[in-house]
């Protein structure tokens, strides 16, 4: 940018964002927490198992959750106990921005 033209510096600030992801192992019964704070969205669900129900149910409906307050997120064979038994994980994430 030509600054003799017009400053615009202090009106543009540079801001870096990303996307923090990360797989976290849980109970199915366990709460399911807000990985980012929003004033629009918030999980509809309140456990894991209910998150994945209720996604299932409306995608099989061929239907989506109105509000937007079920997120998509991935799930995947962690680990097996015992030989047989599977560890799911589930796939967390957020985006920060450092001014």
């Amino acid at each position: 940018q030509d600054t003799s033209i017009a400053n615009y510096k202090p009106y543009f600030k540079p801001v870096l964002c990303y996307l923090e992801g990360w797989w976290t192992v849980s109970e199915a019964d366990d709460k399911l927490e807000d990985a980012s704070v929003s004033d629009r969205h918030s999980n509809a669900a309140d456990t894991w198992e209910e998150l994945y129900n209720r996604f299932r149910y409306l995608t099989f409906l061929g239907r989506k959750n109105s509000n937007e307050n079920l997120p998509f997120l991935p799930s995947r064979i962690w680990e097996m106990k015992n030989g047989y038994e599977p560890v799911v994980a589930q796939w967390q994430f957020r985006i920060t921005c450092q001014p």
